[in-house]
């Protein structure tokens, strides 16, 4: 919204209706300083929505926040994405935020390793799991001595029990991802 092309008081209407849906309006004339973490960040979604780009892009937004208000804010910029139909790219390295995301692109070196769909928030768990230890382990047969693994039925006397060896057989089908196999 730059202010050549828009009355003063048009601007400051539209800047205080958006900071009253990111629950700021009583704090707008407050300065940085006297704000949380979290209602800075806020601000910062809305100096990014000002001007009704199609397209937001993030570098570490929760970065420094704690974990809940990061969620919370990640959860925020979901909503207002979703209601103002706005395309939101974002980077982080919180597991936590990626699992939030509906399509992650996981990159490596610079390279991109992964590109998944995100069904559910679970589905972040499963692209933790590939490439682990433990999924090495289960696709080359190793045994593993571990209680839990054990106790949901993943190995059974260190061999691979009945949940390792469908975990193997999913693992080892062909996949639309592009990572290598092991034999």
């Amino acid at each position: 919204m730059h202010e050549l092309n828009v009355p003063r008081k048009l601007r400051m209407k539209t800047a205080l209706d958006l900071l009253a849906s990111l629950g700021l309006k009583e704090r707008a004339g407050h300065k940085p300083h006297q704000l949380s973490g979290g209602e800075r960040q806020r601000v910062a979604i809305a100096r990014a929505l000002i001007n009704d780009p199609s397209i937001i892009m993030a570098d570490e937004p929760t970065g420094e926040l704690d974990s809940a208000t990061g969620l919370r804010i990640i959860e925020l910029i979901k909503k207002i994405c979703r209601e103002r139909r706005k395309t939101i790219i974002l980077v982080t390295h919180d597991p936590d935020v990626a699992r939030k995301a509906d399509r992650m692109i996981l990159l490596r070196d610079g390279r991109i390793q992964r590109e998944e769909t995100v069904k559910s928030e679970l589905f972040g768990d499963l692209i933790s799991f590939m490439n682990s230890s433990l999924e090495k382990r289960i696709l080359m047969g190793e045994p593993v001595e571990d209680e839990l693994l054990e106790k949901v039925g993943i190995f059974k006397g260190g061999d691979l029990g009945g949940h390792g060896l469908m975990l193997r057989d999913l693992l080892t089908q062909p996949s639309s991802i592009d990572r290598p196999r092991i034999p």
